[in-house]
């Protein structure tokens, strides 16, 4: 017979980062600079490029990462 994994009532639940990593793994984006999707690449790429200029970008990955990300 089996087991019912539903939760009933108030649940928490706590994300920790583990050290060291099991296992890292790079993450890329890739988009184009021609066809339909040419007007979104360049707002993303302005977008991203304003983001790193202002240091958001680091403070993000400090906070996720910590200050070696």
């Amino acid at each position: 017979m089996a087991r019912s994994l539903a939760m009933t009532g108030p649940q928490t639940a706590a994300i920790r980062q583990l050290t060291p990593p099991i296992d890292t793994v790079p993450l890329y984006i890739a988009l184009t600079r021609m066809g339909r999707l040419a007007d979104q690449t360049r707002t993303f790429s302005t977008a991203l490029a304003k983001l790193k200029q202002q240091g958001a970008v680091q403070v993000i990955l400090d906070h996720y990462l910590g200050s070696g990300g």
